[in-house]
Formats: structure tokens, sequence, C-alpha cells
């Protein structure tokens, strides 16, 4: 199912960390992020369309400044980025990891 390009809940209704709608999405950035920490220089090199450290700064914002949030920031990231890096990351285990 397709996200919808309008955030879930406005601003204003938002209580991040306790019923937030955005917690889950939240975990979802944390958990990609913390992923894309160790991969290796050699394959970040090899595949620079790739914003590796746009995606380790994103789990560092989530995770350690979930107050200093910028909502619309982070709907675009899951609406706009996510979708498209979930198909990078697929050609790229498709062409790295051929046999798994």
């Amino acid at each position: 199912m397709p996200l919808s390009r309008s955030a879930p809940v406005g601003n204003s209704q938002l209580s991040w960390p306790t019923k937030s709608p955005w917690r889950p999405f939240c975990i979802i950035i944390a958990v990609i992020g913390e992923a894309a920490n160790p991969v290796p220089d050699e394959l970040r090199v090899c595949h620079p369309e790739i914003p590796w450290s746009r995606i380790v700064s994103q789990h560092d914002r989530v995770v350690h400044d979930c107050f200093g949030l910028d909502w619309t920031l982070l709907w675009k990231t899951i609406v706009d980025d996510l979708p498209r890096l979930r198909n990078q990351v697929s050609d790229i285990l498709a062409v790295e990891f051929p046999d798994e």
C-alpha cells in the first residue's frame, strides 16, 4: 500500500516519545541507519548513489535528538527517499551477492 504524501497528523498533535504516531517511522529510520553504519568503505565507494553519510546522520538525529526533529523532513524521507533506497539496495545486493 503506497504511503500518503500528507503526514499522519499535524505537528501540534505529536507527543514523542509516548504514543506518537511517528514512533514506528522513527524506529525504521533508526534501524536503517544502524545497518548502514558498518557498511565497508569499499562498498560505499563502489555505490556513491547511496547517501551513506546522510543515512547515518538521519539515524543519529532520530535516536539522539528526537525532540528537535523536523517532522516534515522525516515524512519526506519516508515517502520519497525510502522507496528509492529500497530499490537501490536491492540492486546492489543482486550484483554484490548474486548467489544469496
